[in-house]
């Protein structure tokens, strides 16, 4: 995977009237190549209050390259929570290195 440093995050719950409060974790993730997948998916909740979510990396095998040049992918999680529900999420590598988004947004 390539230098994480320009990696880009962003957290924030839809209160939008009308459909159910959904937390999106959406990142940009730079592997480095054009053959490598990544997606993301729950691992843990930190034991604090209110919790910290935990999301976990994980490397997919994709089977058609993109375009030369083409080494960003973006990530979207998303579950159903509340306003104030997290406390923030942090994100988990899969070299075991961590990135902590500490302030989820509100859209509505």
């Amino acid at each position: 995977m390539a230098d994480k440093s320009n990696d880009q995050w962003k957290a924030w719950i839809n209160v939008m009237p009308g459909s159910a409060h959904t937390l999106h974790v959406v990142g940009t993730v730079d592997v480095g190549n054009e053959h490598d997948g990544l997606t993301i998916e729950f691992d843990s909740e930190e034991k604090s209050n209110p919790p910290i979510l935990v999301l976990k990396i994980a490397s997919v095998e994709i089977f058609i390259p993109r375009q030369p040049g083409d080494t960003k992918v973006t990530l979207h999680y998303q579950k159903a929570a509340t306003v104030g529900q997290y406390a923030g999420v942090a994100v988990i590598y899969p070299d075991g290195s961590q990135r902590e988004i500490g302030f989820i947004g509100i859209a509505n």
